[in-house]
């Protein structure tokens, strides 16, 4: 039997219950209540969706998002999303049960799409209930991954260049831990403007402020050391921490700071990593989805292992697509396979 969740009160208790419930390397960050909670909007509202039975559960959290000033929604996921299930042996069986009962759901809420990132780490598992739910899965970008060992592996798993960029500026151990939200955000704010960003990346002040309300245990600001008090800080970082995965969520840095403090940032926060007994740090990938990104190319520079990011995309109204898509002054060729998803949301995403 199907039911949704809110993140909120005993439905948010259950939450997290069902997901401790799951194997040990499937508890990500991205499954719990608190990250669905962080994400949370006037327009986008954190749900899970459980389907128990048979000894086992499938859940899939999501973030319910209203279409313009219409009474449609469409799914999303902050981050990484999509179905996994506590099953011994997930099959595709499990993901087209799921995927009967969620029929109804979405009909009843008028959700016209649905879109949302595998993760990399435990893609197979996701992949095989996706394609049992009749999803389309579509590679979207490449990413960057480090095995977390001993530190010494991950100096030696470094290039070169950046062996010696992390040694002159000093290693992990400088790296501060107590960085405020307002002191991320008025960092990263003023690395957005200095790049001119789209809106789409000058996150809102209290997206901040409500990650830090997840906790250090599971999220933590990490700072590069202060060269001189007027200068400040001159690197920061956001991690996210999972029983067995960390992710480098953001990070911003000063004009011209001082040579390898983005480098000690990240290898204190692999260090944080193996201390919490992570088995990955998951690093991201580039800015855009070209494979010669300069930002996927510093972090492939760490060393690690390349992978794929798969998006899976589905239609739930064929009408409903078609009308906003035209209704929001796209062309039909972009609901094609290759186009943007969902495609009514293609001029408010190049816009921004």
């Amino acid at each position: 039997m199907l039911s949704v969740l809110t993140a909120r009160g005993d439905d948010a208790k259950r939450w997290d219950a069902y997901v401790e419930a799951l194997p040990y390397d499937l508890r990500d960050v991205h499954f719990t209540s608190a990250w669905g909670r962080a994400h949370e909007t006037a327009d986008a509202v954190p749900r899970l969706a459980v389907l128990e039975g048979e000894g086992r559960v499938v859940l899939q959290p999501f973030l319910l998002r209203r279409i313009g000033d219409t009474d449609l929604q469409d799914l999303t996921a902050a981050g990484y999303g999509g179905l996994v299930t506590s099953h011994a042996l997930p099959g595709t069986e499990d993901g087209a049960e799921f995927e009967r009962e969620m029929q109804a759901w979405r009909a009843d809420n008028r959700v016209v799409s649905e879109f949302y990132l595998l993760n990399p780490i435990f893609a197979a598992h996701q992949m095989l209930l996706a394609t049992g739910s009749g999803a389309q899965l579509r590679p979207v970008k490449d990413v960057v991954i480090l095995h977390v060992g001993p530190q010494d592996e991950f100096v030696e798993g470094l290039r070169a260049t950046r062996r010696h960029a992390l040694q002159k500026a000093g290693g992990p151990a400088r790296v501060g831990w107590r960085i405020q939200p307002s002191e991320f955000t008025e960092l990263y704010d003023q690395a957005m403007e200095r790049k001119a960003a789209s809106p789409r990346w000058r996150l809102e002040r209290g997206y901040f402020d409500r990650l830090a309300e997840m906790g250090k245990p599971i999220v933590a600001f990490a700072s590069g050391p202060v060269i001189t008090e007027p200068r400040g800080v001159d690197a920061a970082a956001i991690f996210a921490y999972g029983p067995a995965v960390a992710y480098y969520h953001l990070a911003a840095t000063a004009e011209l700071p001082n040579a390898g403090m983005s480098d000690i940032v990240i290898a204190a926060g692999y260090r944080e990593a193996r201390e919490r007994g992570c088995d990955w740090l998951h690093l991201g990938g580039g800015v855009t989805a070209d494979k010669d990104d300069s930002l996927l190319a510093y972090k492939r520079s760490f060393g690690g292992m390349t992978r794929v990011v798969y998006a899976v995309r589905r239609v739930c109204d064929l009408v409903a697509y078609a009308e906003l898509t035209v209704r929001n002054g796209c062309s039909l060729e972009r609901a094609k396979p290759d186009g943007f998803f969902p495609a009514y949301r293609a001029k408010e995403a190049l816009a921004a």
